[in-house]
């Protein structure tokens, strides 16, 4: 007896094929033919049982003259080809444009999630942040940000004053030129981001944003604030340094510089996907 598991178990083809109606007709009148003997049989299963039983008597008994003359008329028929062929191109062209339609939705769906995980990370600095799908709320949104930037960065420049303020009592002046280069750096990146004016951008000003501006906006924005926290939680552990310790003390400083740097990098990417939408 054929092992017919072994032979499936090297894989099976899915393809999806175009019938005539006649041959529909055959296969159905198989399957129902296998059902009628107790054993559980599908479309593809009639089919596949059709399918070696042809090739099994071809096998064993070759093609007579009259089946050859069947085979050649229907090969010679060429509107049925065609209309096979075209039936064919249908079923091919609804099933790529139901995946090209899944993909689109898959994507929907991942841009929608992004985008409440982005939002969410803002909102649990800004709670009133709006965002800027709406065309009225993006001004007031990006002012919204850009405050919140400038305020987190003025209190962490408080506390790395009454650092550089410890050093100067204790005339520590190994490390006071550093930090003072450090706190320009703050006051000019403070004014940077408060002081940032685009005019009567695209960005402001279109009814809608498209879809992958507005997930990069997120993006940035959520970016920012949490560059921000970084470096207030970098200067934090400048604070537990004993003043005395001069490398330690730039150490730090140079992570704070850095930060620094990053955020307003960062910035100015965001500046310049604003003043490009169109």
């Amino acid at each position: 007896m054929i092992k017919w598991d072994k032979i499936l178990a090297r894989g099976v083809v899915r393809k999806t094929v175009t019938l005539h109606p006649i041959w529909d007709q055959y296969v159905r009148v198989t399957q129902a033919s296998i059902l009628h003997t107790g054993k559980d049989a599908s479309y593809s299963s009639a089919l596949n049982y059709m399918l070696l039983m042809a090739v099994s008597l071809v096998a064993n008994q070759g093609i007579d003259e009259k089946t050859w003359e069947r085979m050649s008329s229907f090969l010679e028929d060429e509107k049925s080809i065609e209309d096979l062929d075209l039936e064919d191109l249908k079923v091919r062209y609804e099933g790529a444009l139901s995946e090209k339609t899944f993909a689109h939705a898959r994507e929907l769906l991942r841009r929608a999630e992004e985008e409440r995980r982005l939002s969410e990370r803002i909102l649990s600095a800004i709670p009133v942040f709006k965002g800027y799908k709406e065309k009225e709320l993006r001004r007031e949104s990006d002012r919204l940000v850009r405050n919140h930037l400038y305020r987190r960065l003025r209190e962490t420049e408080d506390v790395l004053k009454k650092f550089f303020q410890s050093l100067s009592d204790k005339r520590l002046y190994g490390s006071l030129e550093d930090m003072d280069r450090l706190v320009m750096e703050f006051d000019r990146v403070k004014a940077r981001i408060d002081h940032a004016s685009y005019g009567y951008t695209g960005f402001f000003d279109v009814v809608k944003i498209d879809e992958e501006d507005l997930e990069e906006m997120l993006y940035f924005d959520s970016n920012l604030v949490e560059a921000v926290e970084e470096i207030f939680k970098k200067v934090k552990a400048l604070k537990e340094v004993k003043p005395e310790e001069v490398e330690e003390v730039r150490k730090h400083l140079e992570a704070i510089r850095d930060g620094l740097g990053d955020l307003e990098e960062t910035f100015n990417e965001r500046e310049e996907k604003i003043l490009g939408v169109k």
